[in-house]
């Protein structure tokens, strides 16, 4: 099952990357979202088949880093593909994380085409195994 899940404090962010995903034409059975890095800690726990994260970098009390590093205790970037979906330039997020720590960064605005570029490598083809 491919499922992928939004971490965005903006609903309107959430809700935009949800028809942006939509227009993608990608495998996607479910789209979960979350409003913080601790909601999506909890989303993760209870839904393990999430094999995408699209996570925004500035959010309340678990921002993008403190997300990252607590998802990456956890599950490798092999086993839970992590895309950060900011504002914020590259530059400003890769002096505070390792780039190994991701597996891609879009900065906002982003097209279809861009987030499927992102994303597809991480999902499975439709009727693929497990």
């Amino acid at each position: 099952m491919n499922a992928v899940l939004i971490v965005d404090d903006s609903a309107t962010m959430r809700k935009m990357l949800r028809r942006v995903l939509g227009q993608t034409d990608l495998p996607i059975d479910v789209v979960l979202e979350a409003a913080d890095g601790v909601d999506a800690i909890q989303q993760l726990v209870e839904q393990p088949d999430v094999r995408v994260v699209l996570c925004d970098w500035n959010m309340p009390r678990l921002d993008g880093a403190r997300f990252l590093a607590a998802v990456r205790r956890r599950r490798t970037k092999e086993q839970l593909a992590v895309v950060l979906v900011t504002t914020e330039r590259a530059e400003a997020i890769f002096d505070t994380i390792s780039e190994d720590e991701v597996n891609a960064y879009l900065q906002k605005p982003l097209t279809p085409s861009d987030l499927r570029t992102a994303i597809a490598p991480y999902l499975r083809a439709e009727g693929e195994a497990a």
